[in-house]
């Protein structure tokens, strides 16, 4: 199975050199997106801190 190759989205680019290259490495070792890669380590970073929102329904998301 070919690796998703990761691109640069709006959100890398307020990303260092270095951080955009750790996400794109992640993305191919997870084979998945790089904005996936992000939502999962923001979300899981959220639970350690017992962070929850609520988000209306039919609310965009942005992905």
């Amino acid at each position: 199975m070919k690796r998703p190759t990761p691109t640069a989205t709006p959100m890398m680019v307020v990303l260092s050199a270095e951080a955009r290259e750790l996400l794109k490495a992640l993305a191919r070792e997870r084979h998945i997106s790089t904005d996936h890669v992000l939502e999962h380590e923001i979300r899981r970073a959220a639970d350690e801190l017992g962070l929850r929102i609520e988000v209306e329904r039919g609310e965009a998301c942005g992905g």
